[in-house]
């Protein structure tokens, strides 16, 4: 059904974002069945695949021609119990028509009842962009 729906999108959009809320919470790797899924996706045709769900950030993974964020963490949300669920990336991505030239990552996270605040990516940053990092060792063409 995934499968249709994205081919069925792709005739008549410029670009195609799927997103599944998948996963179990606090889980810091997708599944083997979620990369499974957003392969199938991906091999459809979506240009992106975003999850949602586990409450943490998961991995990367450029697959084919397809970005694929399996979490990218909670964003706007109260669970300020562990420093995993306060924690976030908000993708920021540069388009030249149809192609995705570039996404950046911007860490941030979750202060004073679920206000998500920026951190310096050199700074502070730096911890929230290097588990997504660890995360997707081989994943990524860097």
């Amino acid at each position: 059904m995934v499968q249709e729906a994205v081919r069925a999108a792709k005739r008549d959009s410029d670009f195609v974002v799927a997103s599944f809320h998948w996963s179990e919470e606090y889980k810091k790797l997708p599944s083997a069945s979620q990369k499974k899924v957003a392969h199938a996706t991906c091999d459809a045709g979506a240009d992106m695949v975003i999850g949602t769900h586990p409450h943490c950030i998961q991995s990367l993974e450029w697959y084919g021609n397809s970005l694929i964020a399996y979490s990218l963490g909670n964003f706007v949300f109260d669970q300020t119990w562990s420093e995993p669920t306060m924690e976030g990336i908000l993708l920021e991505l540069t388009f030249v028509g149809r192609e995705l030239l570039q996404a950046r990552l911007h860490p941030f996270v979750i202060l004073d009842r679920a206000q998500p605040n920026f951190l310096d990516p050199a700074g502070s940053g730096a911890v929230v962009l290097r588990q997504v990092f660890e995360a997707s060792k081989g994943l990524l063409p860097w």
